[in-house]
């Protein structure tokens, strides 16, 4: 299933750091009202160099916020669980941001931290906490938790819990994405990322769709009260997608994550063009393929022609506008590096304000998000729609 190619090595990693912050974080003093406003009203927990960051684009925080403290305080994971699949995902990705802000406080003893660098494979785990992390192993290199993984896990858990895992792995990795990509500092007092563990870099091998859904869609005559306000509030009896319809067996984390879904649909400072190629792109990445077809269908509404709609599974940048390129491109980067290169970046810069590059980076790992759950869950293609093409 594999549409495009990245080498694989083994590499002792240094972090994301990049010399200095491609955008700097705005001190506390210089806030606006405004920005004052959106962190009291949205962020749970201390302010860092990430929050700082982030407020350059306000309604960023606001889109982003509940969702992440969710992920972070309130999951139907233990806090212990919840640091193991953290910490794996912050270092697989390379982030000494998240690392350094989540490996204090986690209730886990120095050498078990230092162990979640080194794999579900050293001594020491149960095989719950070894499923764990190797289901953060198999979301990053293969966008989907792979079957001897998901059983493992089911061993112990129930729904609720198997789909906070995914989504747990899924937003710290958009979250990694972005602060390596910006460049965002590790906070004063910060542990050190094990940059000494040997780091292998994953080649992402693709996978092959799940024809039977592991969680089913919520069919409309089971919908308790509390899904239908979230599905059909006004009771028009409307038809629902089976992505909807699978995230609503957890509603507690249905609506927290409507937050940075309805922030990259709405409220996002890119047009919609820029947004919907965007998507179009890391969905094919990561053979996200009921999302893809349904934002193909649609792609006409917002100037994108057919053949474009087909190019974004075409790896390689010919025919793209030197614009739409450096959006591929830094996708593709996204996706194989856990970060946008240097000279993406002076590209993008010469193109978008600081908010937009905030917003394509949270886009693509939006989706990123989006895929890693579809795959997982298995949710099943709407009627008529079609999967990604491979590539020639």
């Amino acid at each position: 299933m594999r549409r495009f190619a990245i080498i694989c090595a083994a590499v002792v990693w240094a972090g994301s750091a990049v010399a200095a912050p491609r955008i700097a974080p705005v001190a506390e003093s210089a806030w606006t009202d405004e920005q004052k406003a959106v962190v009291a009203d949205f962020w749970k927990g201390p302010v860092g160099n990430d929050v700082r960051t982030f407020v350059t684009n306000p309604e960023l925080v606001r889109g982003l916020s509940p969702f992440a403290n969710y992920i972070i305080n309130d999951t139907t994971l233990t806090p212990r669980q919840r640091s193991l699949l953290m910490l794996r995902t912050a270092w697989l990705c390379g982030s000494d941001y998240l690392w350094g802000k989540h490996a204090k406080g986690a209730g886990l003893s120095a050498p078990e931290i230092r162990r979640i660098a080194e794999g579900p494979d050293a001594k020491g785990w149960t095989p719950l906490e070894a499923a764990l992390l190797r289901a953060a192993d198999d979301l990053h290199r293969d966008s989907i938790i792979t079957t001897p993984t998901w059983l493992a896990l089911s061993k112990d858990f129930g729904t609720a819990q198997l789909i906070d895992t995914t989504f747990t792995v899924a937003e710290f990795t958009m979250l990694a994405t972005t602060l390596n990509s910006i460049g965002v500092a590790p906070d004063v007092g910060a542990a050190p990322f094990p940059s000494d563990v040997p780091r292998p870099v994953m080649g992402r091998r693709g996978h092959d769709f799940l024809t039977t859904p592991r969680i089913p869609a919520l069919p409309p005559e089971q919908w308790t009260p509390e899904v239908r306000a979230m599905l059909d509030p006004t009771n028009a009896g409307r038809s629902v997608i089976g992505v909807l319809r699978t995230f609503a067996q957890h509603p507690a984390m249905y609506v927290k994550r409507a937050t940075i879904s309805d922030h990259i649909r709405s409220h996002t400072s890119l047009t919609p063009r820029m947004r919907e190629l965007l998507i179009m792109r890391i969905l094919a990445r990561t053979s996200g393929h009921g999302e893809w077809s349904l934002h193909g269908a649609g792609a006409g509404n917002f100037g994108i022609m057919p053949e474009e709609v087909q190019r974004t599974a075409v790896p390689g940048y010919a025919g793209w506008s030197p614009a739409d390129a450096n959006m591929m491109r830094a996708v593709d980067e996204i996706y194989d590096a856990d970060k946008v290169s240097a000279e993406t970046w002076a590209a993008l810069k010469g193109q978008l304000e600081d908010r937009q590059i905030m917003d394509l980076l949270v886009t693509a790992g939006g989706y990123r998000m989006v895929a890693m759950a579809i795959n997982t869950f298995g949710v099943q293609l709407e009627p008529g729609r079609v999967m990604i093409p491979p590539a020639p």
